[in-house]
């Protein structure tokens, strides 16, 4: 997962998390699952979730980009990757 996507926490499971990704316009991508012994959570401030929300989202054509699960996969790889390295 790429560092600083916001999400919205929908269950836990400790040591789990199940999110969703926070798009543009209110809508979630999702599930993302995250071990919280491996990631470093934050709470968002409202105002900072309202911008999301609130974000005016033009009609989508099929040409425009949407997040697949594919790429969502990849993005959580990316931070994986990032948080072993931090570790280090």
């Amino acid at each position: 997962m790429v560092p600083w996507v916001p999400l919205k926490i929908v269950g836990v499971s400790l040591p789990y998390l199940v999110c969703g990704m926070l798009n543009p316009g209110g809508d979630h991508s999702g599930p993302v699952i995250l071990d919280t012994r491996k990631v470093r959570v934050c709470r968002l401030t409202s105002e900072h979730v309202n911008a999301i929300v609130d974000f005016k989202v033009e009609d989508e054509d099929e040409d425009s980009p949407t997040m697949t699960p594919e790429m969502l996969e990849e993005v959580m790889a990316q931070q994986a990757r990032s948080s072993e390295e931090n570790e280090e």
